[in-house]
């Protein structure tokens, strides 16, 4: 359903604009043939429907064909961070039992070194096949093909199922209650957690999306975010082909490119030369573009919209941006599990003059078309307007519980509502504001990264008994991880005796164990981004009489030794 809405597009509007990237153009036409000629080569090498293939591969013209070739082929699609480290890969191919994975050279031999002391099951990854450029591409590339498009397909030990039907019959096969598309929630609440959508589903959320904020061919989408994350994927990827626009993505996004950090100047250059209409992005991007030096100037006035989601918009970035390209920055509420929620596309936000212009400029809008949202109470009773609560959700869109997760599925997911653990409200005029979250997680650098799986990792090495890691605020304005690990009971030095309770701050033992340790053993396991700034040594991390760490306690201590601290502040 998903990829005949595409190659529709192709049959309507062959030469119209579809990818582009750098000196890369495709239409419509030659992406639909590159994409079915690559998906009978991914055939031809044993991916068959309903097989899960990992993704693993950075923003480009590469990614959106060898989506559409394996969404051709009926397989289902695990997106992967490529800056993710190979044991982390791993441990999602063998969780969701992925048969193939596909990405660029380096990336399948990386991955295939790195989980060779892997000490957790985990697929033994063989490189398959070199994937040739589409030769439906090289009269399209005015740079060498294979830097563009070069592909490397690995298969794990999973095993492939064999069939003697064609590509084809695989696609005829396929059914639109099937998962196309695996993904892993943010792990907001602990451990990530993996969701199927269908084609189906997938369609809802977008022509909801299309209907709510009027995308059609004539627009082009801009892409700085990750594919490989439900926002770039539905809102970039999916939004622009599924309703003939252009997608327009920054070129370079491979991990040995320059950071996107440094490039603000090269994506208000490209909005501007491509006459960007619709742009999708994250807090930090807003803020880097609305921060760019002063003598980096851009004409914005083709953008129609541009919207915020991953985590709340504050407030001096909105306003700034507003400032400085005279466009009101407009908030989407989603989530993995249902994908889009709401959008705010009130024509009156961010227009005329204060304070008229700031009214309701927090607010994530109306729910879009077929999606019911609620807000109730910890009994899960319904609150009236203006009350603040849970946040649930029923939406065509959402998917049915987590994959082996009965327990959690049962608690989040019931008699088809989700129940989101974000808190907030509904004014009289039926928008939606999010005032907080239940879940946890910390934003750093325009990553949404799950405390809780850097605290498994540090309470692995064999010196640490407990480990909390928070994010802090920095000299710079940003933010940083900071952990805070207490020692193993039998390197521990005495606590020292206190009113308020165990001594806290830096311990100065004879153990090894030191900031440089900690990090270095955190980076041979997680991927940089992941790997915490600063480390301090505690005698005692403050826990509840039940065991629990309280956290807020750390957070607090930590702020107030700031000004002291080198760890403190990084």
């Amino acid at each position: 359903m998903l990829m005949n809405r595409i190659i529709q597009h192709a049959a309507d509007r062959p030469h119209h604009p579809a990818v582009l990237c750098g000196e890369v153009r495709l239409d419509y036409r030659t992406s639909a043939i590159a994409a079915g000629q690559l998906a009978h080569e991914l055939y031809d090498h044993g991916v068959r429907p309903s097989q899960h293939v990992a993704l693993v591969l950075g923003n480009g013209p590469a990614y959106v064909l060898a989506f559409c070739a394996l969404a051709q082929l009926g397989a289902v699609i695990l997106p992967l961070n490529p800056q993710l480290h190979p044991r982390e890969i791993a441990h999602y191919m063998s969780d969701a039992d992925v048969a193939f994975v596909l990405g660029h050279a380096s990336t399948i031999e990386d991955l295939a070194n790195g989980a060779t002391d892997n000490p957790a099951p985990c697929p033994d990854i063989v490189r398959t096949a070199a994937l040739c450029p589409p030769s439906a591409l090289s009269s399209m590339c005015n740079t060498p093909p294979s830097d563009a498009f070069s592909l490397v397909l690995g298969t794990s030990g999973s095993t492939t199922r064999k069939s003697r039907s064609g590509v084809g019959a695989a696609a005829d096969a396929y059914r639109d209650h099937r998962h196309l598309l695996s993904l892993y929630s943010s792990g907001s609440t602990g451990r990530p957690k993996r969701i199927g959508k269908s084609s189906a589903q997938l369609l809802r959320e977008v022509d909801a999306m299309g209907v709510r904020t009027g995308l059609g061919t004539d627009d082009k989408v801009f892409c700085a975010i990750p594919l490989f994350h439900a926002h770039g994927l539905g809102n970039c990827l999916l939004a622009a082909l599924c309703h003939g626009a252009t997608l327009v993505i920054l070129e370079g996004a491979r991990q040995t490119e320059i950071p996107l950090c440094l490039r603000h100047a090269r994506m208000l250059q490209l909005m501007q030369e491509e006459r960007v209409t619709v742009f999708p992005g994250v807090p930090y991007l807003f803020a880097l573009l609305a921060d760019a030096p002063a003598d980096i100037d851009a004409d914005l006035s083709s953008l129609r919209l541009a919207f915020s989601a991953g985590s709340p918009l504050p407030k001096h970035v909105y306003e700034q941006f507003q400032r400085r390209f005279s466009v009101p920055l407009r908030q989407l509420y989603g989530c993995t599990e249902a994908g889009a929620i709401a959008i705010a596309t009130d024509a009156n936000i961010g227009r005329g003059p204060a304070p008229m212009s700031m009214d309701a400029w927090d607010s994530v809008g109306h729910p879009l078309p077929g999606v019911d949202v609620a807000i109730v109470d910890d009994a899960r009773k319904p609150l009236t307007t203006g009350m603040r609560g849970e946040i649930a959700i029923r939406s065509p869109s959402l998917t049915a519980g987590y994959i082996g997760r009965p327990a959690e599925s049962v608690h989040a997911f019931d008699g088809g509502t989700f129940y989101t653990g974000d808190i907030g409200y509904v004014d009289d005029q039926g928008r939606l504001y999010i005032t907080g979250r239940k879940r946890l997680y910390i934003e750093i650098g325009g990553h949404k990264i799950d405390p809780v799986e850097i605290e498994d990792v540090l309470r692995s090495h064999p010196l640490i008994g407990e480990a909390v890691v928070v994010g802090v605020e920095t000299r710079a304005g940003g933010r940083a991880l900071q952990a805070v690990v207490e020692l193993a009971e039998i390197h521990a030095a005495p606590a020292t005796s206190t009113k308020t309770g165990p001594a806290l701050g830096p311990v100065n033992g004879n153990h090894p164990l030191n900031a440089q340790v900690v990090q270095g053993y955190c980076r041979q396991r997680l991927a940089n981004f992941k790997v915490p700034r600063g480390v301090a040594i505690w005698a005692s991390i403050p826990k509840s009489p039940l065991g629990k760490v309280l956290r807020g306690q750390v957070i607090q201590s930590m702020a107030e030794s700031s000004a002291h601290s080198p760890m403190g502040r990084p």
